[in-house]
């Protein structure tokens, strides 16, 4: 006859069971799939885009639902840069502050590539992220303009409801963060009220890629 420690652990080990089935609406997998692209589950269309603007740090949130390992954020051009001096574009991943805002602080990883083309891009991280939510971050500089500056797959609907402030009006169109002025990837914290919000279409959608 079972004892009552293993009665107790059956029972935790059923509950646990159920909770993993109906967490999240039942749209928590149980596990990552290696070489897979994890991808903000609040988006839920893409559109083509508009050209970046040079000193400007885009904002995404993510939530990740289980531990997992991720080797790549990817996102991907749609129009290719060409010309100018030396640009360069990191794509990045931050920790959020306890108000559900970017904690520039608070860097994960980062990765400089050169969306040339219009295949997906693939900055190379290593990092292992526990349950909670995180920031994509794309940031653009070009010290001279580029003939063609770079374009990528954008956000087409609202995020307002995973992790816009109260300050935002639902009815507001609200599709990802920026922050503005910037010569280099943003390295220490950020007041909430520097990040301004962006209802236009030149939010990048970005991904990680599970190890």
């Amino acid at each position: 006859m079972a004892s009552l420690r293993e009665r107790v652990e059956d029972l935790a080990e059923a509950i646990a069971a159920v909770f993993n089935k109906h967490a999240y609406g039942g749209l928590a997998p149980a596990t990552y799939v290696t070489g897979w692209n994890i991808m903000p589950a609040h988006v839920l269309s893409t559109g083509a885009g508009s050209g970046l603007a040079s000193g400007r740090c885009y904002f995404l949130p993510i939530v990740i639902h289980r531990t997992v390992s991720v080797d790549r954020i990817v996102c991907r051009p749609t129009t290719g840069q060409s010309g100018g001096t030396n640009p360069s574009t990191t794509l990045a991943l931050f920790r959020s502050k306890a108000s559900g805002m970017p904690d520039c602080s608070q860097l994960v990883a980062s990765a400089t590539v050169q969306p040339t083309g219009t295949s997906n891009v693939y900055g190379t991280i290593s990092a292992t992220l526990e349950p909670g939510q995180y920031w994509l971050a794309l940031f653009y500089y070009a010290p001279s303009a580029p003939s063609t500056a770079p374009v990528f797959a954008s956000v087409n609907n609202n995020i307002q409801t995973l992790a816009a402030p109260n300050s935002v009006n639902f009815a507001s169109t609200v599709r990802g963060l920026y922050l503005t002025g910037l010569t280099a990837l943003p390295s220490t914290s950020v007041a909430d009220s520097s990040f301004a919000f962006s209802g236009s279409s030149d939010i990048p959608a970005m991904g990680l890629r599970v190890a």
